[in-house]
């Protein structure tokens, strides 16, 4: 494929400014990247209707060992892939006596609709009420990484039963989708003259920087690594100085952008003592 001159890339600024850039955001897949029947555990289907009359789906992922009280972990992915890929960030939480929910948003995965700011906040939030609803016994955790912790935040933020939720974490995200776009476009010295177009044309009314005074004061905490050349960590450190005071920050030394239980598989005990001294 011949790649683009530098007009033709000036025509596809030119496009962008035209429309809304909100939509460049995302990067969906139809690929599924896992074979269920091959997965212990098996994710259950679990099927929501959003209000633009499409049925999402998404996994549940039942623990493999029942503890005294039980805690679901809400998962939202970033803006790639989809949930068939990215579920395997926590994976392993079933054998560890916790439950687990992968979110999928609208466009993603089989999933019809277009994903934006509103249908993935609303995908999530009528994941997160599916909890509350057919496991009334258990604690609710809510987890976002990249896109998905600004998705996750800001559903948070509007979700109307917050005292349900016992704590949150994000890991490799950020709080505005102009300021991280901008960095996006700053590291690239084809588009470094255009950074600051993302203040101009892309819209952050669904970002939770516009919301964080609506956050409930519960434990958050903020996972990011030192080398994430995707979101660098001072958009990370950004985020968690607008969080509310009952907040944690784990700086992963040499972690890149959403590998910390990968890479640095010492964290998912860390993390399942975070969970389970807020929920439990």
């Amino acid at each position: 494929m011949k790649k683009p001159s530098f007009i033709e890339y000036i025509c596809i600024i030119l496009f962008f400014a035209q429309t809304s850039c909100t939509s460049f955001l995302y990067f969906p897949s139809a690929q599924k990247y896992v074979v269920e029947e091959k997965m212990k555990p098996r994710p259950k289907p679990i099927f929501l209707n959003s209000t633009q009359d499409k049925q999402l789906m998404n996994w549940f992922f039942r623990a493999t060992k029942s503890p005294a009280k039980t805690v679901t972990v809400v998962f939202t992915h970033g803006n790639g892939q989809n949930m068939s890929a990215h579920f395997r960030s926590l994976y392993w939480l079933p054998n560890k006596g916790i439950n687990y929910l992968a979110v999928e948003y609208p466009g993603y995965g089989p999933n019809d609709g277009t994903p934006s700011p509103e249908t993935t906040v609303e995908a999530t939030l009528l994941a997160i009420e599916w909890v509350k609803t057919h496991r009334p016994q258990d604690a609710i955790f809510l987890f976002g990484q990249s896109l998905g912790g600004n998705v996750m935040l800001r559903a948070l933020s509007e979700y109307k039963h917050k005292r349900t939720i016992c704590g949150i974490a994000v890991e490799g995200s950020f709080s505005s989708y102009k300021e991280a776009a901008q960095e996006v476009l700053a590291k690239n010295w084809l588009f470094w003259l255009f950074q600051h177009l993302p203040y101009l044309l892309i819209d952050d009314s669904k970002a939770i920087a516009n919301n964080f005074e609506a956050l409930p004061d519960i434990p958050y905490l903020v996972i990011h690594g030192t080398r994430d050349q995707t979101i660098p960590i001072a958009l990370g450190r950004d985020l968690f100085d607008f969080l509310p005071a009952n907040k944690s920050f784990w700086e992963v030394q040499s972690g890149q952008h959403i590998d910390t239980f990968f890479r640095h598989p010492f964290y998912r005990e860390r993390l399942v003592e975070f969970i389970e001294s807020h929920c439990l």
